[in-house]
């Protein structure tokens, strides 16, 4: 699937400086590039809702989550915020397809934009 760039801009925008809080150290740990790119198949196996569900019941994964969340509301409705949380959106838009297609974009724009920052090896000592 080829990324929309206006979920590229968008994911851009919302990691900005910090990264969008992953940032520790100055690196980003490699444990979230995994979460990133198991959430795409997480959301093809179980469907959207539990994949959603299952990332919040971890801290580290639940922070992707809200990361792949902003990224779908700035590039979709950037001046609006229309559910308070991504499980509640979740929830009442698991039947979408088109929805579905969207957030693939923004998980999309996510792995590629945190590959633009140093990750940090579990093994390496800082």
């Amino acid at each position: 699937m080829k990324v929309n760039d206006k979920y590229l801009t968008a994911a851009y925008k919302v990691l900005g400086a910090n990264a969008g809080g992953l940032l520790a150290g100055g690196r980003i740990p490699s444990v979230y590039n995994g979460y990133v790119s198991a959430f795409g198949g997480s959301m093809v196996q179980p469907g959207f809702y539990p994949a959603v569900l299952s990332y919040y019941s971890d801290e580290k994964k639940g922070k992707i989550a809200e990361l792949i969340y902003k990224i779908y509301q700035e590039a979709e409705f950037p001046a609006t915020r229309v559910f308070p949380s991504f499980l509640d959106f979740a929830e009442a838009n698991s039947n979408s397809r088109q929805v579905r297609n969207n957030i693939a974009q923004s998980v999309i724009a996510l792995k590629l934009v945190l590959r633009t920052f140093s990750f940090e090896n579990e093994n390496e000592q800082l």
